[in-house]
């Protein structure tokens, strides 16, 4: 059961880093103008707030020590 959880917690981890990493790219790597970026970067802030929580309780079970 204990492997089932930690495979779980570390594919949310890796999917939240994934997501959040090519938000922050996209805009600089996509050439795009000013108002596109700050378009994008609502849709990043908004994203990380959402699953803020999420990422943080699963990272103080498993690094609380």
């Amino acid at each position: 059961m204990d492997k089932t959880r930690d495979v779980i917690s570390i594919t949310i981890i890796s999917a939240f880093m994934l997501v959040c990493g090519t938000l922050a790219l996209a805009p600089v790597l996509g050439g795009y103008s000013p108002a596109e970026y700050a378009d994008s970067m609502e849709v990043l802030k908004s994203y990380g707030s959402l699953f803020s929580g999420i990422v943080g309780i699963i990272l103080g079970r498993y690094f609380k020590s």
